[in-house]
């Protein structure tokens, strides 16, 4: 995709979210810097981010890694999908984000889940 594309996206996003209010330029920027799903929550934008985790399957690994995003960081799981076969596990944990840091604090949290071997955002 063409950067005018993502431009075109990104302004887009952020017109549908606004309407007729004025953009903020902050939220402006990092749209057309990092073009994804912008979200209005409550008055609040958040992003949508996906972060990938694989490992080694282990009884109670679902409810450690939903307690660490949910509880401990009180951010919002949209999706949570999961398959394990022979031991291993391979998993997409879809969130709202209300920036870059978010993510990176719960890729950090989720590193130190016991049987988590790799944690990395795609998107």
């Amino acid at each position: 995709m063409s950067i005018i594309a993502d431009a075109q996206i990104a302004l887009s996003s952020a017109l549908a979210l606004f309407g007729s209010e004025p953009i903020p330029v902050g939220i402006l920027v990092v749209a057309l810097a990092s073009p994804q799903p912008f979200l209005k929550t409550e008055g609040k934008i958040v992003l949508a981010a996906t972060v990938e985790i694989k490992g080694i399957d282990r009884k109670g690994m679902n409810f450690d890694v939903a307690k660490v995003i949910t509880d401990e960081l009180d951010i919002n799981i949209h999706r949570f999908t999961v398959t394990a076969d022979e031991g291993i596990f391979d998993g997409s944990i879809e969130l709202r984000v209300h920036d870059r840091s978010d993510v990176k604090l719960i890729m950090d949290r989720l590193k130190k889940v016991d049987g988590i071997q790799v944690v990395m955002r795609i998107n």
